[in-house]
This record gives structure tokens, sequence and C-alpha cells, in this order.
């Protein structure tokens, strides 16, 4: 089969750009793939098989290139209303190049990640099935913006209601689909993310690039452990209150959180909340690094302070080092890790211990610096101090993270897509089959 991908950008290093760079070069081995990227510049932050083809929409030419370089010559993006402007042609632009590549390149099935390519996707109908893949949680405060504004929401509801299949990360995501989208139940697949654990533990292996984080670890008497970037919906100022408590009782403890700076305010609000719990010793933002699996293997436990996730990656791959793990009971994904027997929409009041991991109660969202610590954060920092001081317990998670990362291996996830896919295509032909024998009778 001829399959077509496409992303919104090549550069960011986002768990959407990882997957999609595993799903196509896995693919790439039977099928001819051709990745495409909207806009962006060059250089995919993942490495992606060679038989894979990479397009970039934004080499424009003809009249699409002369409009882009008048726009940079005249420095028309001071004006917000222009800016307007220039986004529907360039959306032209994209909704003209990728049906033509549709047909060109004669694609059996089309799929794309996250929100602005599922839009081009289902936007350049053809006879190629599009399946979209949605990457989080898309109800709720902390859900992404696109979900909360009416211009997105209605780009998402015609996502859903135009695909010829839906794949969601986790069960729980589902329902938001369905009740506040328009998506029908019957089109949605669900699909786990796939975890490269042999890779993660070649990586885990490498020495630190950054021997001053390295050395702060190694002298630490226990190190907790967070990745993720540094955004509102991953709550990690809730996670520094949490830690002043732990800091109090054990001194020699440290708190490292990895991550790229994705908003300014937000690493504003945690380098003052360091500043006012006196933690500048103890708490580390040591940015983004291109193995972090290299300081995470060095850690004691692993910490997730989310409010809002599809299916948490960081969570597994820590798992997949024999970390030990707690994290927020949020929307959605980690208790379908943690506690996959469950009911993955109750959520826990309380320290749930469950079979692979710690699920603490999501917090408020209250970012005041200097209030006293809140309930949630008083629990989240007592399940931390229980891993801390009981080795046994620490050593049964640790066992138990190994035995659950082993369940998301990317040799099933490939075969989940490649099921999906087939299925597709072949629906796709039956109704092709179908209009046709109509127009047969009809005549």
């Amino acid at each position: 089969m001829r399959l077509m991908f496409i992303v919104p950008r090549r550069s960011g290093g986002g768990g959407a750009e990882k997957v999609i760079a595993n799903l196509a070069s896995g693919l790439a081995d039977c099928h001819e793939v051709y990745l495409v990227s909207m806009w962006g510049p060059l250089g995919f932050p993942y490495p992606v098989s060679d038989r894979v083809n990479v397009i970039g929409l934004e080499n424009k030419s003809g009249v699409w290139g002369a409009f882009d370089r008048l726009w940079r010559f005249l420095h028309l993006s001071h004006f917000t209303w222009l800016g307007r402007v220039k986004e529907y042609f360039d959306n032209q632009y994209r909704i003209k190049a990728v049906r033509r590549l549709k047909r060109e390149l004669g694609i059996d099935c089309a799929v794309s990640f996250l929100s602005p390519a599922n839009a081009l996707n289902t936007a350049t109908g053809t006879e190629c099935p599009a399946i979209i893949s949605i990457r989080s949680c898309m109800v709720g405060e902390y859900a992404p913006h696109e979900a909360r504004e009416p211009a997105g929401k209605n780009t998402l509801i015609y996502s859903c209601q135009h695909a010829d299949r839906i794949v969601s990360v986790s069960r729980e995501a589902v329902n938001g689909l369905v009740e506040s989208f328009g998506a029908g139940p019957e089109k949605i697949a669900v699909i786990y993310n796939p975890c490269d654990l042999e890779r993660i533990k070649r990586l885990g292996d490498e020495t630190p690039d950054d021997e001053a984080i390295l050395r702060r670890m190694e002298e630490a008497g226990f190190v907790f452990i967070s990745s993720g970037r540094i955004t509102p919906k991953k709550g990690q100022w809730h996670l520094i209150h949490a830690f002043s408590q732990v800091q109090r009782r054990h001194p020699e403890a440290l708190l490292v959180i990895l991550g790229r700076i994705d908003n300014k305010k937000t690493e504003s609000l945690l380098r003052r909340t360091i500043a006012e719990k006196q933690l500048e010793e103890h708490v580390l933002l040591a940015g983004f690094h291109e193995n972090p699996f290299a300081y995470v293997s060095r850690g004691d436990t692993f910490v997730l302070s989310s409010f809002n996730e599809g299916f948490p990656n960081a969570l597994v791959e820590a798992m997949a080092l024999g970390l030990p793990v707690i994290s927020t009971d949020c929307r959605s994904g980690p208790r379908e890790i943690l506690a996959p027997g469950t009911v993955c929409t109750e959520k826990t009041t309380g320290i749930d211990a469950a079979e692979y991991g710690i699920l603490t109660p999501e917090c408020s969202g209250d970012d005041r610096i200097d209030r006293p610590a809140e309930r949630n954060e008083m629990l989240l920092a007592e399940a931390m101090l229980s891993l801390m001081e009981n080795p046994e317990l620490r050593k049964h998670y640790s066992k138990q993270s190994l035995e659950r990362a082993s369940h998301f291996g990317k040799e099933d996830f490939l075969a989940q897509w490649e099921t999906l896919i087939r299925d597709a295509v072949q629906n796709g032909k039956n109704r092709s089959r179908g209009k046709s024998s109509i127009k047969g009778e009809s005549k």
C-alpha cells in the first residue's frame, strides 16, 4: 500500500512526532510511506527510516512562493488582521498541495496526527480514506487550546465527523470525543503508544551530556525525577509544593524536572515557587536534552503531576527503565497504565496504591506562590515519602514498572495500526463498489 502520514511540524520534539516517526518507519518496511509536514524548519526531531519519503509543504513555488516573499519583504506580520488573511491563504495552499499529492502519488490511506493535520487530512478528501489520530484528552480546563475555543472546536468537530476512522490513545479520551465533538463511536479505535524497550534501556545506559546535572544527582541522597514540557497542563508547580514537604523531612532529596520550555509564564512561576520555598539547591529545572533517558535512569522515583494527558509517554518510558512511579489520576492515561483493571473514569480521592504504580488526586491548579500546601499536594508528598522511606515498596514497584512497560511493545502497536489501515482501505473499496453498482442500476 501507499501510505501518507501528515504532521503539523517537523521540529519541537513532542510525543506525537516521536510516535509518528516510529509508526512511519515501522510500516515503511512493507509499504511505500510518505511523511508530509505542513510547515516548520527542515529536520525531524526523531530518527526516521531511510525508506520514508519526507515532503515539506513549506517549499512553495509560483504565486504562493511570491506571496510569501512579498510578505517577508514588507514585514506584514506586524499587522494582526493581515496575519489572519495570510493564514487563510496558507491553508488554501496546503489543501491544494495535499489533495494533489494524494492523487499524484496514488495514496491508499492518509493518516494524520494532531488537530491542524487532522483538519487538513479530512479537508482534502479524495478516494483514499482519512484516519485521524487525536493525541490528548480534549475535554476539561487543561485540554488543548483548540478544543476550548470556538473556531478550534468547530474544526475538531468537522474532523471527527468527516474522518473515516479515529484513533484515540486512551479509552477515557473516547468519551469526550463522542460526547463533545460528535465522533461516531463505531469509528473510534484505541491504540496505546508504543515503548521501544531496547532503545530506551540502551539510551539509559549512556552518560548524561551535562556534567553539572549529573554531579548534582550523584551527590543527592535520593532523586525524584519528572519529565515533560514546561507548560500549564503539566502542573509542575504543584510538584514543587509537594516536594517542599518532602524536603523538610529529608534535606538530602533532590527534584529534577526535565523538559523543553513551552510557556515562559509557567517557567517563571516554577522559578518563583522554587525561590519562595528556598529550594534553589534542591530543585533543578534541567531543560531539554536529546537523551533524557540518561538522566531518568539515574533517578530513584518518577513523578508526573499533570492535569491533562492523552497517553503519557514519559510515564511508561520511566517504567521501562525500572523506576517506581507516582502520577496524578488525571484525564487521561495514567489510570489505564497503572491500574488497568479499574474503571478509567473513576478518580481517586486519596492515595491509590495501584497494581503498577501510585495514583494521587489531581491538584487544584492554584498557582499562588506564598500559600500553604493544599490537601492533594500533601497526598502527593505522602506518596513520595512512602517510596523514599520504604525500600521494599520501591523494589516492588520497580519490578511492576518493568512488567507493565513490556505490555506496550512496538510490534503490537504496528500490528494494530496495520490492521486498522487495511480495514479502512477495504471499507473504502467496498463503498466505491457500492456507488458504482448504484450508478449502474440507475442507467
